[in-house]
């Protein structure tokens, strides 16, 4: 199985990014995983709201493939403990998937018809995050969910 993070937002290199590839590095020991941040197009500034979600979905659908497995990020969403979603991720790996990708939208969120096509809708929480902060927390918990399916000892219970 493969992992792909995908980021709408603009690319800003900090301390998150520093974070961001720390646990990619970590989370390969285990399974294949890649991040790419999609950076939006501009927009004027009287351009419509579903425009812009439409041509930011137009960058992502580039990524996905009919047999890959899309987890939309969205705070109202399904919230899963990371026991849970460890759970649900060694779910996905016996049951053979090829590929998850993990779907972290822009400032005016996703379009609604990816949201349909989407195998979960996961909350981190009921907050809003901007996009940087939440492709850290994804990483750090898809990390968090590959240790306990392997018996490491980064999380304690």
């Amino acid at each position: 199985m493969q992992i792909l993070v995908l980021s709408l937002g603009k690319d800003k290199k900090d301390y998150l990014e520093i974070g961001v590839t720390d646990y990619l590095k970590r989370i390969n020991r285990f399974v294949p995983i890649k991040h790419i941040n999609i950076v939006p197009p501009q927009y004027s500034n009287d351009t419509p709201i579903e425009k812009r979600i439409t041509m930011e979905a137009s960058l992502v659908i580039k990524h996905i493939k009919k047999e890959d497995q899309l987890i939309i990020l969205d705070e109202k969403g399904k919230l899963l403990s990371s026991p849970a979603l460890s759970d649900w991720i060694n779910k996905q790996m016996s049951a053979g998937s090829r590929k998850l990708i993990f779907l972290i939208g822009g400032a005016y969120g996703i379009l609604p018809a990816l949201k349909e096509q989407a195998y979960l809708q996961w909350s981190l929480s009921p907050l809003v995050f901007p996009h940087r902060i939440a492709t850290l927390m994804v990483v750090e918990q898809i990390y968090r969910a590959m240790s306990i399916i392997n018996n490491e000892k980064y999380h304690h219970e």
